[in-house]
């Protein structure tokens, strides 16, 4: 259990972190390829149905231009059983013109889904909300900054 839901926690951040800016961002123009490279996300995680954000995590996300999730993408974390190791797999991250970002990832086994994703005008800088999609009490918010 403490693995299934590590990894959870791992993600429901991933990836990605400290939300903010979810709000359309006026005048902001990205695209997919403003995503490309290695990012590099904090998140705190946890499951809400069991008493709320309890581990933090720490990855490293390579994206490819086309947004796909690089299995060279890693997590480290720690909860209360002590720290712990993801990997990620796959998934996809689309950035789309007004600078919100949607897909998911592939966390040990597990798909996460970002639900509220947003790139800064900067592009250096995301913040997104993830759940599993099995298990949507297990969820995170992250902050990624581009390497």
């Amino acid at each position: 259990m403490r693995i299934v839901y590590g990894y959870a926690r791992a993600l429901s951040f991933v990836m990605f972190m400290v939300l903010g800016g979810l709000a359309g961002q006026a005048g902001a123009v990205c695209a997919q390829t403003d995503g490309t490279g290695t990012w590099y996300s904090f998140a705190v995680a946890g499951n809400s149905a069991l008493g709320g954000f309890d581990s933090y995590v720490r990855c490293k996300i390579v994206l490819n231009s086309l947004g796909t999730v690089l299995t060279t993408s890693t997590c480290k974390g720690r909860d209360d059983v002590g720290v712990y190791y993801a990997s990620v797999t796959g998934g996809l991250v689309k950035v789309w013109p007004g600078c919100a970002i949607t897909g998911y990832f592939i966390l040990g086994g597990a798909r996460y889904t970002i639900e509220y994703g947003q790139m800064a005008q900067s592009k250096n800088i995301i913040s997104f909300a993830i759940y599993q999609y099995a298990n949507p009490d297990n969820l995170g918010v992250l902050t990624g900054v581009k390497q």
